[in-house]
């Protein structure tokens, strides 16, 4: 009984293996550009390879059964990016890397939607922005920095719709602030305010639908109130 067993097994691994089909393809300076193994349905199954033109890795993937994993990489070896996907769609978390070896971007996706933490980095390590999406949509605080580290916006969303910004001058002083108020229509009224260098009040007022409207006020860099006019 066991040696019939072991005969199936035998039997059943070179079927399999028959079924699969070999695939290399070459650069016209004969290198490797790509190997893999397709099924009886003509399907990628397994690891698939991808080479530069030079002869180093550019890409792995590997294939099981709807989901591919998949890892990229720079010219001189180091990670690029590295993901999952399903059906086409990109799934759970995406991370890339700077060709220094520095973390680009971090990503999270369900049914190839951004969803959840997305956070992404300048070359140099720091922060570039952090902030949150729920099924494709940004929801929450936004938060922006400047390449020295500062601040540079602040937003905050509900499901996409942007309800208030602030910008901040690279030496983390603040410049401009918006509140943003929808009517049932759609209509959007703005309320503005924008700061002198020294953090003082420079100006505030309001826009609707992207025109200056009602009174806006106007500050010296003491603070001291200098005009007031109606648009």
């Amino acid at each position: 009984m066991k040696r019939l067993i072991f005969i199936f097994l035998i039997l059943s691994f070179k079927s399999l293996a028959f079924a699969q089909k070999e695939h290399k393809r070459y650069y016209s300076n004969g290198k490797l550009e790509e190997s893999g193994q397709f099924d009886a349905n003509e399907k990628a199954v397994g690891e698939w390879k991808y080479y530069y033109e030079e002869g180093n890795i550019e890409r792995i993937e590997t294939y099981d059964g709807d989901k591919v994993f998949a890892q990229s990489f720079w010219k001189n070896g180091k990670k690029h990016q590295i993901s999952t996907s399903q059906n086409g769609y990109f799934l759970g978390t995406s991370l890339s890397y700077y060709e220094n070896g520095q973390p680009w971007s971090i990503k999270n996706f369900v049914n190839g939607s951004f969803d959840g933490m997305q956070k992404s980095f300048y070359s140099n390590g720091k922060l570039e922005y952090i902030g949150f999406y729920k099924k494709g949509m940004r929801v929450g605080k936004w938060e922006y920095f400047h390449e020295n580290g500062k601040r540079s916006i602040v937003a905050t969303y509900d499901n996409d719709k942007n309800l208030s910004t602030d910008w901040y001058r690279d030496d983390g002083t603040p410049w401009k602030k918006e509140k943003n108020d929808y009517s049932t229509d759609g209509k959007l009224t703005v309320y503005f305010e924008e700061y002198h260098l020294n953090g003082k009040l420079e100006r505030t007022g309001s826009f609707f639908e992207g025109v200056e409207v009602g009174i806006w006020e106007y500050y010296d860099e003491k603070g001291k109130l200098i005009e007031r006019k109606e648009k």
